[in-house]
């Protein structure tokens, strides 16, 4: 581990010349020493049946599950285009 250290610090530059891109390594020495993250997507399972769990649904949510039913992924508005 040392060794991968010294790499490591190698890639994040210095103080006064720091690596922008440096966080890559830093990642790349944590996942192989404890395994890479799991993945933290939430996936909307659609509407709930129940009208008060509908108006109880949080904004973020609502956005999540229109995007889901219009296949627009969230973050995009739906006349954006450009790519």
């Amino acid at each position: 581990m040392p060794q991968a250290l010294r790499v490591l610090e190698a890639h994040l530059g210095t103080p006064e010349a720091p690596n922008p891109e440096g966080w890559r390594a830093a990642i790349r020495v944590f996942e192989h020493r404890f395994g890479r993250a799991p993945d933290q997507r939430v996936e909307p399972n659609g509407l709930p049946d129940d009208p008060a769990q509908i108006e109880a649904l949080s904004w973020s949510r609502l956005q999540l599950l229109a995007a889901q039913l219009i296949e627009v992924p969230p973050g995009r508005n739906q006349d954006d285009h450009s790519e």
